[in-house]
């Protein structure tokens, strides 16, 4: 029996599941409807809460997990999540504003343009996280 950042992973058979006392907060895509949980999705996804936070860990999972091998959980997420914003159009302005524009301001560019070709072209992929709350990740890496 380990615990592992406040859920009690209790390894009954020796092998490469685990039941969980606590599950509050795992994604649903790595929860089981039967059976054990795998000891190496459960402990990769709480050590990505600890680098991310749950919510962004559990979006990312969620998203990535079937698409990215689980070693490779940790690394890919460094490299996908751009962070939390109230709209995609947030993170467009503040993507506007790291541009070199010259003399036009960044306010002068059209963040909602931006918004539909980021979304349009696939280069972010989002999730909601509540009514102003949107994860954005990279679609590409």
């Amino acid at each position: 029996t380990a615990t592992v950042n406040g859920a009690v992973i209790a390894n009954e058979t020796g092998a490469e599941e685990v039941t969980l006392a606590d599950a509050e907060g795992v994604p649903d895509s790595i929860m089981p409807r039967y059976g054990g949980v795998p000891v190496e999705e459960i402990a990769t996804f709480y050590e990505l809460a600890d680098l991310h936070g749950a919510e962004i860990a559990r979006a990312y999972v969620n998203m990535f997990g079937a698409e990215v091998d689980v070693g490779e959980w940790i690394t890919d997420a460094e490299q996908r999540v751009l962070g939390v914003y109230s709209d995609v159009e947030e993170y467009a302005y503040e993507c506007l504003e790291m541009y070199d524009t010259g003399d036009l301001p960044p306010h002068y560019l059209d963040a909602g343009a931006m918004k539909a070709d980021l979304e349009a072209s696939g280069d972010i992929r989002t999730k909601r996280l509540g009514v102003d709350r949107v994860a954005i990740f990279r679609g590409h890496i």
